[in-house]
């Protein structure tokens, strides 16, 4: 219970998610001719989450969903 995650011996040291390494990739980048948006930007837009009232409750980071008819 007090272990961390224990790494795979051929992850490589790295101090933060911009060491990490690419070992391969399958297809090309998606090219969009509009800036894409953030999962939470849309729920939001669409008045589908209530983040305000989940960060009084739960903290940041959290959402409620809403229910619509």
């Amino acid at each position: 219970m007090g272990f961390p995650n224990i790494l795979h011996p051929s992850v490589p040291p790295g101090k933060d998610d911009t060491d990490n390494v690419t070992i391969r990739t399958w297809g090309a980048p998606a090219k969009f001719e509009f800036a894409p948006k953030d999962h939470i930007d849309i729920l939001t837009e669409l008045g589908l989450v209530d983040i305000e009232r989940a960060a009084k409750i739960a903290g940041a980071r959290f959402y409620f969903l809403k229910v619509t008819q």
